[in-house]
């Protein structure tokens, strides 16, 4: 994929404070080209972390600081069989806030 079309979808079109409603600006995201684009801090793992949040517990983040994809998927639900196990985001965001935080060194790959 080439890297301008990426800058591109991943540049924020909608910011946090704009979104309605006032429990989705709360989440701390704004929002790009289908892209969920994180309001960090300059000093977070995940300043310019970007992410694909699909239904019944689904995620793709992106974590470019440390050049890392955080991908979550589960068996979708058949209708009349709903299975209350699915991850929720504060869970999902929780797990990938310690991934990216994780000390890992490159060379010891």
């Amino acid at each position: 994929m080439p890297a301008d079309w990426v800058k591109q979808v991943t540049s924020q079109t909608t910011p946090a404070a704009q979104m309605h409603p006032p429990h989705t600006a709360r989440r701390g995201f704004g929002y790009g080209y289908l892209w969920w684009l994180f309001e960090e801090p300059q000093d977070s793992q995940l300043n310019g972390a970007y992410m694909a949040w699909g239904v019944h517990g689904q995620y793709i983040l992106v974590v470019p600081k440390r050049d890392m994809v955080i991908a979550h998927k589960r068996q979708v639900p058949v209708a009349g069989n709903w299975n209350v196990s699915w991850v929720g985001p504060v869970a999902f965001l929780r797990a990938a806030r310690m991934l990216a935080a994780a000390p890992c060194r490159m060379e010891e790959w």
